[in-house]
């Protein structure tokens, strides 16, 4: 049992110095999953950015290419100068045209025509204000299609994006073709993005405005303040670090606005790890398990062998003394047939010589003394036999 319990002894030491190699392994492990998760998270994050550009960007152009599209029909339709065929064309346009919210088209002389419906006096603005209005001006000024954000459109009454192209009549400028979406939906597009959890996607104006809306107000208020810094700096922008949370960001050339993208990477870093962190005590603790349960099964099988063992050795014992025994009692019977036999003939020779009246009192003392001799005979064998399974403590040297 000693032997046992020092075998176990050094069973669960080895498991318990095992154990801390793992978990020092496991600290290793973790501080470089915690660089190369930092890494690739923000990888996805310009890369979730610069996906959102991109699929902003395609939106812009499909619905500017619809307009392009449109004002040249108007101009080889002729349907500029003339206010019924204008209205009619911009009715028909806006009905297959879902993606706008709505269509207007400032002409040079200040009419203004609002989903095919012509404005009259102050229904919108003054007529003379018109012609001044950003939008306008901007893409008269470069006769190529623009983008504007409005605070708040005229007619709609909420933030909008005017996307405006120039239509020429004759070679000549002769008005401004817009369709309007709101701000809301442009946003609703950007919530299709899948992102990480925790994670942020949002819009900031050339003014460093965020449109989008977030959950924490006193980090879009701190991102807010960086933009703005940067811009009066007129540096480049591609990323920004705030806090714990790093931010990529990517321009939408057309607007000159920027899309961000962004998470709080201790809040991520911590999810991540601590999920690593369960499997990897999980499987710790099935490594623990597994070496006791192990140990278990040796012990228990150890034991049964043991007890098998040791039934095994009973019976071989017990067959060794049933051998001796026999040899025992062989050697006995060997040692007494002699002396039996000889007192046997002598009691015969004593009773015939008896009969026949030959007893004399010399031959008597003979045959006694030779029965004396043979019964002490006997006793010594029975002295030798009897001391046959005692061992003495006290070793003795004797002669082979």
């Amino acid at each position: 049992m000693k032997a046992l319990r020092e075998h176990n002894f050094k069973i669960y030491f080895i498991i318990i110095f095992a154990s801390l190699f793992v978990v020092l392994l496991g600290v290793k492990n973790y501080e470089d999953a915690k660089a190369q998760i930092t890494t690739l998270a923000d990888k996805n994050k310009i890369t979730a950015s610069e996906n959102i550009v991109g699929s902003f960007s395609f939106w812009l152009d499909e619905r500017l290419h619809s307009l392009v599209r449109a004002a040249k029909f108007m101009q080889n339709a002729g349907a500029i100068r003339d206010d019924e065929k204008l209205g009619d064309f911009i009715r028909l346009f806006k009905e297959n045209s879902a993606e706008f919210d709505a269509l207007q088209f400032l002409r040079e002389d200040g009419e203004i025509f609002v989903d095919g419906k012509k404005l009259e006096g102050d229904e919108a603005m003054p007529k003379s204000l018109r012609t001044g209005l950003v939008w306008f001006e901007e893409t008269k000024s470069t006769l190529a299609p623009t983008v504007n954000f409005m605070q708040r459109h005229k007619i709609l009454g909420e933030p909008t994006l005017n996307l405006c192209v120039p239509v020429m009549d004759g070679g000549s400028f002769a008005g401004v073709f817009c369709g309007v979406v709101k701000l809301q939906n442009i946003l609703k597009n950007m919530e299709k993005f899948k992102l990480a959890p925790d994670s942020y996607a949002f819009i900031v104006t050339h003014g460093g405005e965020i449109l989008t809306p977030m959950k924490d107000a006193a980090l879009k208020k701190q991102i807010e303040d960086k933009f703005k810094e940067l811009f009066l700096r007129g540096e480049d922008i591609t990323s920004l670090n705030i806090g714990s949370n790093f931010i990529s960001v990517a321009e939408i050339p057309t607007l000159n606005w920027f899309i961000g993208a962004g998470t709080d990477n201790e809040k991520e870093l911590a999810a991540l790890l601590n999920s690593a962190l369960k499997n990897a005590l999980t499987l710790l603790f099935a490594f623990a398990v597994l070496a006791l349960v192990a140990n278990f099964l040796h012990n228990f099988m150890y034991s049964k062998i043991k007890n098998l063992q040791d039934d095994y050795e009973a019976l071989l014992k017990h067959k060794a003394r049933m051998s001796e025994a026999g040899e025992l009692i062989s050697g006995i019977n060997h040692q007494f047939i002699q002396p039996v036999n000889s007192l046997n003939l002598m009691i015969s020779s004593l009773l015939m010589l008896q009969k026949d009246g030959k007893l004399d009192a010399a031959t008597l003392e003979s045959m006694l003394q030779k029965g004396q001799a043979a019964t002490i005979l006997l006793s010594d064998t029975i002295e030798i036999f009897r001391n046959f399974y005692k061992s003495s403590d006290s070793p003795q040297k004797f002669s082979v």
